[in-house]
């Protein structure tokens, strides 16, 4: 189960704050990722990109098989990307991390 879950592929750090879409994601995954996120995992609607907060930097959304993982999130905002998409046996997820300020 770890490997079908695993986050580090996404990049993630212990400083990351994880959002998850709860919605259409099977109980096992985000549970597994709960483990490996060192904060709790806030929910996120994926229909209200201006309701994702400020301090969240990896979200993790539910994957329909067929569908192009860059579609999994039509409304995500400017600047995020999918990192990572995985299909298993506990289900499919794509991660979509938020891209870095520019230097100033």
């Amino acid at each position: 189960m770890s490997f079908a879950t695993d986050l580090t592929p996404a990049g993630l750090r212990p400083q990351d704050r994880v959002g998850i879409s709860y919605e259409g994601l099977h109980w096992r995954i985000w549970v597994s990722h709960a483990v490996q996120v060192p904060t709790r995992l806030v929910p996120v609607d994926l229909r209200r990109p201006e309701g994702l907060p400020p301090d969240v930097t990896l979200v993790v959304v539910p994957w329909r098989a067929g569908t192009p993982s860059q579609s999994t999130w039509p409304a995500a905002p400017k600047g995020w990307w999918p990192v990572i998409s995985n299909q298993n046996h506990a289900g499919n997820w794509v991660a979509w991390r938020r891209s870095p300020s520019p230097a100033t």
